[in-house]
């Protein structure tokens, strides 16, 4: 059985214990910097933060229920390559997906990580966010509360999270070193689990309470809703997406801002096809265009640049969501690349973020990949 301790809640909250054990991690040696969400000044917007001094991890806030970016692509870009140095990274379910596919993609360096990460209910829009917290001033309050009915494998019935959340496989990641399990937890603890040896290495310098466990018939319920809020999420779309036709009607107002592209965090190249010669049409040619097509659709191209996106990236989907949250006009952007390429898929036999291990579809030959099952 995997080793599990209690991290006490009742002093400093949630988010204080959580924060108190990155600061541990730091001063027993066992890390050189920790990447940890901390509140900014005003004490309400939330941003990762690399920290190479515990006393400066001051602000804790890595289960308040709002992420602006997924900061899988974050911990990527501020962990260097491993020179004998490691640096633990506190992350969500979605955002520990992102860091194992870009790993892959040679962008994240998990070699030089001790991936840390929790059982997650899901995130708020930033409306929800600002109401949170103008109903919740103390964000402590807040949080402990917004948690306290996820213990039962349920969620806080007073504000709605965001529609990717809901279907997310939101228990901690299972390629983790360390997890912090909420789901069947008891009151008042997180309960903390190695999961690899390094995390085991980490936890046994820590002054930690005794071994204490969770209700796994709690997260056994859990995980089977979210598999089957994922599998009526696949058949909806199944229905409502059968042809070009029913895509281009999906993405129609689609105004090509590229704030889907900016916020994946798969999209990593540097120089963007649709920002290059390729895609720029000059006046000259819009008239000409004009002149054989009668009508032009401006902005152009739309259609091409969302198939091309999904093109790119459509096997690295990690269904976080942070395309449906930048798109200006509200497109389901999330929920159209995460059924699509949960299709892809299956088709290779591959899962986005769920193991190190697994080889990249486009790295892989098989012969018989493509035939029809």
């Amino acid at each position: 059985m995997k080793k599990r301790l209690r991290l006490d809640v009742q002093s400093d909250g949630m988010d204080g214990a959580v924060g108190r054990f990155a600061r541990e991690l730091i001063s027993s040696g066992e890390v050189d910097r920790v990447f940890f969400p901390q509140f900014d000044e005003s004490g309400v917007a939330v941003y990762g933060t690399l920290v190479g001094c515990a006393e400066d991890l001051s602000a804790p806030a890595s289960l308040v229920p709002y992420i602006n970016g997924n900061k899988g692509r974050e911990a990527g870009m501020g962990v260097p390559k491993n020179g004998g140095r490691r640096t633990a990274v506190f992350v969500r379910p979605c955002e520990a997906r992102a860091i194992v596919e870009l790993s892959k993609l040679m962008q994240a360096y998990r070699d030089s990580m001790l991936l840390v990460t929790c059982d997650c209910p899901g995130t708020l829009t930033l409306d929800e966010y600002k109401r949170f917290r103008e109903e919740h001033p103390e964000a402590r309050e807040g949080v402990d509360g917004f948690y306290e009915p996820f213990r039962r494998g349920e969620r806080h019935d007073g504000y709605t999270v965001r529609e990717c959340c809901t279907f997310c496989e939101s228990l901690a990641h299972p390629e983790s070193d360390i997890r912090l399990l909420l789901v069947g937890a008891p009151d008042g603890a997180v309960v903390v689990e190695a999961a690899t040896e390094a995390g085991e290495q980490a936890l046994a310098k820590m002054a930690m309470e005794n071994s204490v466990d969770v209700d796994e018939t709690v997260r056994e319920r859990f995980a089977e809703s979210q598999r089957e809020c994922h599998a009526e999420m696949e058949s909806h779309w199944d229905e409502r997406v059968k042809s070009v036709e029913d895509f281009m009607e999906l993405v129609q107002h689609c105004r090509r801002c590229y704030n889907c592209r900016a916020e994946c965090p798969i999209c990593y190249c540097r120089e963007c096809v649709f920002q290059t010669a390729t895609f720029e049409v000059s006046q000259e040619a819009f008239g000409r265009r004009a002149d054989q097509f009668c009508v032009v659709k401006m902005p152009p191209d739309t259609l091409v640049f969302h198939l091309t996106r999904m093109n790119h990236m459509v096997t690295s989907c990690v269904s976080c969501g942070q395309c449906t949250e930048a798109c200006p006009q509200k497109i389901p952007v999330g929920k159209i690349f995460s059924a699509v390429g949960r299709r892809v898929q299956e088709v290779f036999e591959y899962r986005a973020g769920a193991d190190p291990a697994d080889e990249l579809p486009q790295a892989v030959f098989r012969e018989d990949e493509l035939e029809p099952r």
